[in-house]
């Protein structure tokens, strides 16, 4: 990810398929030259969130939580969910939204699982 890439857009938009019958959903993440939200040096913050199968389009936007840059993981299952996030686990095309807060000028790696 580079800084034309956040120029373009705060956020990336990561899709994945949920199947039917699916008992729960584990996202974890990581990104180089991990910093602070509030640091001041070159370094990159990543925020991470959840949108459901109802889409992300402004309007329709199943919303379906947000951990910011404060935690490398959360779940979803159909009874419960991390802080932050709704429980429920319908089978669709979900995504994983990445919010580019801060960038280093050399870019960021990222990887999503």
């Amino acid at each position: 990810m580079t800084l034309a890439d956040k120029q373009a857009s705060d956020y990336v938009y990561l899709p994945f398929p949920v199947p039917h019958g699916a008992s729960r959903l584990t996202v974890r993440y990581d990104y180089s030259n991990r910093m602070g939200a509030d640091e001041n040096r070159r370094g990159n913050v990543l925020d991470i969130g959840l949108f459901g199968p109802g889409g992300i389009a402004p309007g329709q936007a199943d919303f379906r939580g947000w951990s910011g840059s404060g935690r490398s993981s959360f779940f979803v299952a159909p009874d419960q969910a991390t802080p932050g996030y709704f429980p429920g686990l319908p089978p669709g095309q979900w995504h994983v939204v990445l919010g580019l807060y801060k960038l280093a000028p050399n870019g960021c790696h990222y990887r999503v699982e």
